[in-house]
């Protein structure tokens, strides 16, 4: 398309943060296209929305400009590696973990009332999964908010039912999570269709009605835990409307969840559901 990459390798161009909009490909089209737009558009470059509508364009936000000129990127051409992939081995890695072997430590009063560090062991976590993978009805193979602190277990069933899954975990910044609005915005647009909340949390979204009526209708599963879980008529509503299953966990630090119960929109929801019925090897 001309200017100062017309016959550059497109390494250079893609570490270049000064470039906005790139054609992939011979572009002929596409660059046919913007050219059109752009003087529909007063000879100016049309706003992302139209961008958007156009095949064959990657461009680049200035936030994405901004983490660019932020981190040292090294663009890592596959086909010119494949000789130095092939020195390596294909195999997959040997265990090197054993089931009693320690996966974290979270420091809480537990059971006890007063402040200790609890060590959970991998068969504690598998245990769980294996649990979750099997017998929830949840897959996990899709988008999933990161919501919990990882100094809270509940950051370990985020993690690993996702990352085990094939699925895609959303991460948000202290600024997103601080803000309802711009929270339940993030759900939405990432379209995010499982989420991890405590209770306390779940009761002062559906306390208000204008909260409630903005939740994502994208979310398939809520999961619950870390207290006694209250349903409020605006998300027993919510549940029923939109078909969201909801499953209350419950469990003590010392051993991460022992007990499941699933909530099927399609059932009777009570105000005061049970802790449910324990996992597998509980």
């Amino acid at each position: 398309a001309g200017g100062p990459y017309a016959t550059s390798d497109y390494e250079s161009m893609l570490t270049d943060g000064n470039v906005d909009l790139a054609v992939l490909g011979e572009g002929e089209f596409t660059l046919k296209e913007i050219i059109e737009k752009t003087m529909e558009n007063g000879k100016k470059l049309p706003p992302r929305e139209v961008l958007e509508n156009i095949p064959g364009i990657a461009f680049l936000t200035d936030q994405d400009k901004n983490a660019a000129y932020l981190s040292n990127r090294e663009i890592i051409i596959l086909d010119r590696i494949t000789p130095q992939l092939n020195q390596f081995s294909s195999e997959n890695l040997e265990y090197l973990n054993r089931p009693q072997d320690l996966v974290y430590i979270i420091y809480t009063s537990g059971s006890s009332g007063y402040p200790k560090s609890i060590t959970l062991e991998h068969r504690n976590l598998m245990n769980l999964l294996y649990h979750e993978f099997t017998r929830t009805g949840v897959d996990f193979s899709h988008h999933v908010l990161q919501f919990a602190s990882v100094g809270f277990d509940v950051s370990a069933q985020e993690i690993f039912t996702t990352l085990l899954s094939g699925g895609k975990l959303h991460l948000m910044d202290s600024e997103i999570k601080g803000d309802l609005p711009l929270w339940l915005d993030f759900i939405r647009t990432n379209l995010i269709e499982i989420v991890f909340l405590p209770p306390v949390f779940l009761r002062f979204i559906f306390d208000d009605q204008e909260m409630a009526d903005r939740f994502p209708v994208c979310v398939r599963h809520i999961i619950a835990a870390g207290e006694a879980l209250l349903i409020p008529k605006l998300l027993k509503e919510h549940l029923i409307r939109h078909l969201v299953f909801l499953h209350n966990h419950y469990g003590p630090s010392e051993t991460h969840v022992v007990t499941v119960l699933t909530l099927d929109p399609a059932k009777d929801i009570p105000e005061l559901p049970s802790i449910g019925k324990p996992i597998l090897n509980t």
